[in-house]
Order: structure tokens, then sequence, then C-alpha cells
């Protein structure tokens, strides 16, 4: 068998053990789901032809909670993007979370094990609140993923200790079979006091061998009821990844707000800049990305949300050719069901 296929094996296994305790358990099992929903209309632009226009769910997520008892619980979710397809090009269902998270009661914090959220963006998202619209901004440039294969312990900052931290050992794959001998070290340090949060999070990855890769990012955001505000800057070092086996260095920053206007109604605006690689001054394109929303909450558990999003792309070099600026118009449908 090949050693790819053993990530799938463990998770397989971990939710047969998982659903197996069910029927034992002290509390009955919670399933909850969440769906984004979009109609889009492409005005003009550069990564999608202009009048495109289209009915899609972008993410279909149902989820299954237990506890077994006082000590363990355990999470599986699965997931529907329509950017992952079968080979019949229907939207395919994967696995996206399987773990077991065991609580030992000590100030170290919970261990998981399994297929569980990852620290690199976690944080800064629960800020952000709007995943619905937009990734966060690491999550948009691909620098990580939502989900990874591996263990963690993970302790979140709360009134009476307001230093938290999540360290996790990982392939660094995602939901993804492994595909190389290398693993993953990622640690957030997250300290929350009041309605202030600050994170100081970095990764390192040896996949790549001579080209291993690391990040740093900090995150500093406000968050009072439904409004927030937020900053994120990261950097990332891709040894030997460019040309002449020169460093990559991309760089980035986010801003974002969002306001509550009255009971059924907030507003929501983020701007992000990025620059694919800090050392090159005369290729590619440095990208602006600027998103503005108003969210209308008839429920509680219901958001229909018209947007815009819009990239622009400022050339490096006097000899690279103008990029058109991407102009999206959407009507983002988000509902949860607990």
């Amino acid at each position: 068998m090949s050693t790819r296929r053993y990530p799938h094996l463990a998770c397989l296994l971990l939710a047969l053990a998982c659903f197996s305790s069910l029927a034992h358990a002290a509390t009955p099992p919670r399933v909850s789901g969440m769906v984004y929903a979009d109609l889009q209309d492409q005005l003009h632009g550069h990564t999608v032809a202009s009048g495109s226009s289209s009915f899609r769910f972008r993410r279909v997520y149902l989820t299954v909670d237990q506890d077994l008892d006082s000590v363990f619980a355990m999470r599986i979710t699965l997931e529907g993007d329509d950017n992952e397809l079968t080979s019949k090009g229907r939207g395919a269902i994967f696995m996206k979370q399987a773990f077991l998270r065991w609580n030992t009661h000590r100030a170290t914090g919970d261990v998981i094990m399994g297929l569980s959220p990852t620290p690199t963006w976690s944080f800064a998202e629960s800020f952000w609140g709007y995943r619905s619209l937009e990734k966060t901004i690491m999550d948009v440039q691909g620098f990580g993923t939502a989900t990874d294969m591996g263990v963690a312990l993970q302790r979140s900052p709360d009134t009476s200790h307001p230093l938290g931290w999540h360290a996790m050992l990982s392939n660094g794959a995602g939901p993804r079979p492994e595909n190389s001998a290398g693993k993953k070290l990622t640690l957030s340090l997250p300290y929350r006091r009041g309605d202030v949060g600050v994170e100081l999070m970095g990764d390192y990855e040896d996949e790549r061998g001579v080209r291993d890769r690391w990040t740093t990012k900090l995150f500093a955001g406000w968050m009072h009821a439904q409004d927030a505000v937020g900053v994120e800057l990261y950097r990332r070092v891709a040894m030997r990844a460019g040309t002449a086996l020169a460093d990559v260095v991309p760089v980035g920053v986010s801003a974002f707000a969002r306001k509550s206007l009255n009971d059924h109604w907030r507003g929501i605006a983020r701007v992000d800049w990025t620059d694919p690689d800090r050392n090159v001054s005369d290729a590619g394109y440095r990208e602006l990305m600027t998103l503005l929303a108003l969210d209308a909450t008839p429920s509680a558990n219901v958001h229909l949300m018209p947007n815009v999003m819009m990239r622009n792309y400022v050339a490096k070099g006097a000899g690279v050719p103008d990029r058109k600026a991407d102009v999206n118009l959407r009507l983002t449908l988000w509902w949860n069901y607990r």
C-alpha cells in the first residue's frame, strides 16, 4: 500500500471509531451545517471573462459533534466545494475534519488528534467573522490549509488566562494525502484581554528539502458585540524557489472593519494589499483587493449579503503589461443549521 493512503486510512479508522461510540456516549450527537451560496456577475476582469454570471454553492458543510465522556470529544465534518469535482464534473464531497479532542483538564490545554483545524488563521478569522464573503488574506494566497492531519496542543485564551497557544505538528498537505516525507510545525500565540486580541503566528515546513518554507504573521484586532476591526500582516520565505534559485518572499497586509447599523443590518469593508515577491521589483504584479458589503439578517442564522469585490493589479516594472481589474458583483446567501 502506498504511504500516500495512510492519512485517509487514519481518518476512516478515526471516523469509524467515533461513530461506533455514539450509542454508548453520555450525550446525544449534535448535528450542524452551514452553506455559502452566491449569485454572481463578473462585470469585467483578468481572471474571469467579462459578462460571466452564475448561481453557485461555494461551500456546504455538515458537522457531527459528540462528547464521548467527560474527557474525550469528537468531530466529523464533510464539505462540498464547487472547486472540487468528481470525474463526471459534479461537486465532490470530502472529509474536512475528523478528530478526537482529549480534554486533559490541565493548564497545558487539550490534545487534538486527527484531521483538525490548523492555527494558521483560526484566531484572525474569529475577528473577521465573514468567511462567507472571503477567506482571510493568507487563506486567499494559499499559504496554509484550514485543516491538516496531525497532532496539536491547544489552549484558548480566556478571562483568567489571556495568553493561549495552539501548536501543531502535521503533514502540511491539508485534507489531501501526504505527498512528502517532511512535516509542518505551526505555532500560534493568541492573547485576548477584553475586546482586544493580538496574535503572533509562525510555521516551518521542511517538505521541500533545500526549498524549505517558513511564515510569520502578526494580527491585532478589536471586537465588541457585532462590531470589529482588525489588521493582519504576513511575510513568507520560500527558499530557492525563484529564478536562479533565489528565495521568493511574498508579503501582505489586510485591514477590515464591520459595524452593526441596526438590529438587522451590518456594514463590512476590507482592503488587502499583497506582493508575490518583495525581492523582485521589475516583474509580476502587486494586488489591491477591496471588498464592500451589507449584511441583512432577517434571522440570526440567515444572512443575505449584497457585495462587490474589486481586484486591482499594479505592474511592478515598466515593461510589465497592464492587467485589467477584476470587478465582481455578488448576492451571497449564508445560512447555518444548529
